[in-house]
């Protein structure tokens, strides 16, 4: 048996999604985009 750590009451699984869809996607004034951060990731790599 697995022990519960939280104590925070449970929440609805629609009412948490419903909170993650209304997140800004990016910060319009955030330089650091959410393509350089796939770039980071994932750097192109070329294969000759």
């Amino acid at each position: 048996m697995i022990p519960k750590l939280s104590h925070s009451p449970k929440r609805n699984p629609a009412d948490i999604l419903e909170e993650i869809a209304a997140l800004p996607l990016e910060n319009n004034k955030d330089i650091f985009s959410g393509r350089d951060h796939d770039q980071v990731l994932y750097p192109q790599q070329n294969f000759l």
